[in-house]
């Protein structure tokens, strides 16, 4: 019979190779999840061999299969599966591409490297900002635009600005129904382009019987709103004062905002104030019909002239059909359409979408030569701009929906529970500091583990099998000392030799069978400590816990442990008729086992962030105080999981100031998409700080990024 744990494994494994029952097979992979493959499957299949990156392993077997190396698996397979987590695959098959016998994914596929849509060939990668400083070099007087050359918005589109008004003057006041409607029925009036928002707010009052005071408290926070999305493109913004040290310069622009205003954003974007503003609704002439460019050369019919925008009709033809030299400059947002993640932009549709697709611009695309050096593949450059784009959405929904599911459940406290949660409940607790609106749920930080959580579950007068046969591969004497907190003498014969669990557990027990009278009272205490905290915790049926996936196995044992059915919420779960107290943040309702879940295909990379600074908790006493096993890697590296967690605050205050609405979970994994297919890539230095460990199951760290 099929162990329950593994049971997606085994019918994932089946329905994929089921076809190749009758041929030589290699497995690539020594871990657990080879162990649970031979051992369930060893007998249906033909499997001749295993493969490993280690060259020290080949030789040794597994189940009766030999570790052979990657130069002669072609003499005894016929073909070779790549049993791994995902997240390795392709590093693998670059490993072993020379192979002459066909190569297959877990998933079934055949093995190949991801080729990726180039979008090199653009033009616009082939000069930098220097090269624009060359070419104006001729001309005796330079122009620019301003919005989205000079300075840009941190949302996705203009109208973005009046949803975000809206919705704050709604907060306020019910006074005005629907103003955002009314707002934009009066921006078709935008067509003429020398009018201004005081017109536009006139003919929105004149039409309705709204207060004067109501009139100015609208236009007050439209203005406040532009404050708060505008920022500098800080390539161009440096390039026009330079400039404009040397040559006679002008910002022109079509907008309905006034002049005064327009300079106070001048201002706060760092643009020298001696370079003059020309604007289309005081000017009563505009950049896209060509008038103000006529009017332009009238004035400057001597000079050699040249502008710099990014709107192809306003900026390019236009001034071109006067004589006026043109240099494009791309937008935040069409950098983006011309990225390697351009896939995501054309998902955007909800607000909270197109705000988040704003704040995603402003970090990725601001300046606008900001491309050029990696011809348009969008690569994350520090550890804050890795909290930022990838994991400050994910955190920010996340919270966000546990917050919500406790409303739901009629749960009075969650439990983040250790290693994962020490960062969710401090950003959660962030997010609280910040958030614009309502009460959030008592939060608690649990220090607990799978293995405390194993030997809890288990006291003298019970069946230790659940904790000795949970799956390691290692060495014997490390599985001893690791799991059962005891270290074998010297002498032992056995210490040295490779184990596998659960297949060998036979085996193991008798090896054990010395040792039981000095191992098993000390875990016995252990677990005693443990549960008299749990009983100072006072935990019941209104508490729940809080955990990243999968199939609930700490939060049954903890319901088995304490005697009462807690509720569990997670990012991703396998989903069973019976698992109603089980909840899930980033899957379909269809989706039973989270396979179109691209956070949880990058799972190994999610946990390697949601770590401790200490490693895995081996016991935890009465008074909440906890033992540890040693340090790895990624607590070696915790500067850079500070760093990262900077920039997820960074993005949860930049969202929560533009509002509060939910970022739909389907645009999230598509984000995580892009960054599963390497649409967007980790700058090379950064990726050594994130290893993959399981103590329980190994006593061995692994790089996420081999």
């Amino acid at each position: 019979m099929i162990n329950l744990k593994f049971k997606d494994e085994v019918e994932s494994f089946n329905k994929y190779f089921n076809k190749f029952k009758n041929v030589r097979i290699a497995l690539y992979g020594i871990g657990r999840m080879t162990s649970v493959i031979l051992t369930e499957l060893g007998m249906q299949y033909n499997f001749v061999a295993l493969l490993d990156k280690d060259p020290e392993n080949i030789g040794r077997n597994i189940r009766g299969v030999p570790i052979v190396s990657v130069e002669n698996v072609e003499k005894v397979a016929d073909i070779i599966i790549i049993n791994t987590h995902r997240n390795y695959w392709n590093i693998i098959f670059h490993r072993i591409r020379d192979v002459k016998i066909p190569v297959y994914y877990l998933d079934g596929t055949i093995a190949r490297t991801e080729v990726l849509e180039e979008s090199s060939g653009n033009e616009y990668w082939q000069k930098d900002v220097k090269d624009l400083e060359r070419e104006v070099e001729n001309y005796d007087i330079v122009t620019f635009d301003l919005f989205d050359t000079l300075i840009a918005r941190s949302i996705l589109i203009p109208d973005d600005v009046q949803n975000l008004s809206s919705d704050r003057l709604n907060d306020i006041t019910d006074s005005l129904g629907n103003f955002y409607d009314e707002r934009k029925r009066a921006d078709s009036l935008l067509s003429n382009k020398y009018i201004n928002i005081d017109e536009i707010y006139d003919i929105i009052w004149n039409k309705n019987s709204y207060s004067e005071e109501l009139k100015e408290m609208a236009k007050r926070i439209e203005l406040d709103v532009e404050r708060v999305v505008s920022y500098p493109r800080a390539d161009m913004v440096k390039l026009c004062n330079r400039i404009s040290e040397e040559k006679e310069v002008y910002i022109i622009s079509d907008m309905y905002l006034p002049t005064s205003f327009l300079k106070e954003l001048c201002y706060k974007a760092g643009i020298s104030e001696n370079i003059p503003l020309m604007i289309s609704n005081e000017l009563k002439h505009s950049k896209k019909d060509g008038s103000l460019w006529e009017q332009f050369v009238k004035e400057h019919e001597k000079s050699q002239i040249i502008h710099i925008g990014d709107d192809v009709i306003g900026d390019i033809e236009q001034p071109k059909r006067y004589g006026i030299a043109t240099a494009y400059v791309a937008s935040p947002n069409k950098i983006w359409e011309m990225s390697s993640m351009k896939e995501l932009l054309v998902r955007v549709q909800t607000k909270a979408e197109s705000v988040f697709a704003g704040l995603l611009c402003k970090r990725l695309f601001a300046d606008a030569f900001g491309l050029v050096a990696t011809r348009g593949k969008v690569i994350l450059k520090s550890y804050e701009d890795i909290g930022y784009v990838l994991f400050g959405s994910m955190m920010y929904t996340f919270l966000e929906w546990i917050d919500e599911q406790t409303k739901k459940q009629n749960i009075n406290r969650i439990f983040f529970m250790a290693r994962d949660g020490y960062w969710l409940i401090e950003d959660y607790n962030y997010l609280k500091s910040v958030a614009c609106k309502k009460i959030y749920t008592q939060a608690q930080y649990l220090p607990v583990s799978r293995e405390v959580l194993l030997i809890a579950d288990c006291d003298s007068d019970k069946e230790w099998s659940p904790l000795l046969e949970h799956p390691y591969s290692g060495r014997f004497c490390d599985y001893v000392k690791s799991r059962l907190h005891y270290s074998l003498p010297e002498n032992d014969e056995h210490s040295d030799e490779w184990i596998v669990l659960p297949s060998e557990i036979s085996k193991i027990k008798e090896w054990l069978r010395p040792y039981i009278d000095m191992i098993f009272p000390g875990l016995s205490k252990e677990a005693n400590e443990f549960k008299e905290y749990l009983n100072e915790l006072h935990l019941c049926k209104d508490d729940a816990l809080v955990d990243l996936w999968y199939a609930g196995s700490s939060q049954k044992l903890l319901s088995k442990i304490l005697g009462i059915d807690l509720q569990g919420f997670y990012m991703v779960v396998r989903k069973q008729a019976s698992d109603n107290d089980m909840h899930a943040c980033f899957q379909k309702n269809n989706d039973y086992k989270g396979e179109d879940s691209y956070i949880r295909k990058q799972s190994i990379f999610v946990e390697s962030f949601l770590t401790a600074p200490y490693g895995m908790i081996k016991s935890i006493k009465q008074d909440g105080t906890f033992m540890t096993e040693p340090k790895m890697t990624n607590q070696k590296e915790w500067n850079a999981r500070i760093r990262i967690n900077n920039g997820i605050k960074e993005f949860i205050k930049d969202y929560e100031k533009l509002g509060n609405r939910w970022i739909d979970t389907d645009f999230i994994n598509e984000l995580w998409k892009q960054f599963y297919l390497g649409n967007i890539e980790i700058e090379e230095q950064l990726k050594s700080a994130f290893y993959y460990d399981n103590i329980l199951s190994k006593v061995q760290e692994y790089p996420v990024f081999e």
